[in-house]
């Protein structure tokens, strides 16, 4: 089994369109949120359970 690549992001002020934009551009199909608090102030659309919901439906 060949070993996986594995990619980091940040959020930084991306919209959420912006954010599933890079991931589609590549290839990324897993997303793991390794955050200790899985939550934005600033950027709400990165909280967990919106983000969550948000990648599910696209």
């Amino acid at each position: 089994m060949p070993n996986p690549i594995i990619h980091t992001i940040g959020h930084s002020n991306l919209t959420a369109e912006d954010f599933l934009r890079l991931l589609k551009a590549h290839g990324i199909d897993c997303v793991v949120d390794v955050r200790s608090t899985p939550a934005s102030q600033y950027n709400p659309q990165f909280n967990k359970p919106v983000l969550a919901k948000f990648l599910k439906e696209n």
